[in-house]
C-alpha cells in the first residue's frame, strides 16, 4: 500500500515487512524509531534488501 508522509507524520510497519521503495526529496529524511522489547531480549535490527522487481 502506498502512503505519502509529510513532516511530522507517523507510520506503523508490521514485523517482518520490508519497505520496498522510499522516495525522499532532496531535503533528505530522518527516521526516529521505537522498538519496544520484552525484558531479557537482546535487540536486533536487520536491514533487508529490495527484490529486483521492486526497483522503479
Amino acid at each position: 500500500m502506498e502512503s505519502i508522509l509529510r513532516p511530522g507524520d507517523t507510520f506503523y510497519e508490521p514485523a517482518n515487512e520490508t519497505i520496498s521503495r522510499f522516495d525522499a526529496t532532496n531535503e533528505g529524511v530522518t527516521f526516529l524509531a521505537r522498538f519496544p522489547m520484552p525484558a531479557g531480549i537482546a535487540a536486533k535490527l536487520v536491514m533487508g534488501t529490495a527484490s529486483s522487481n521492486a526497483a522503479r
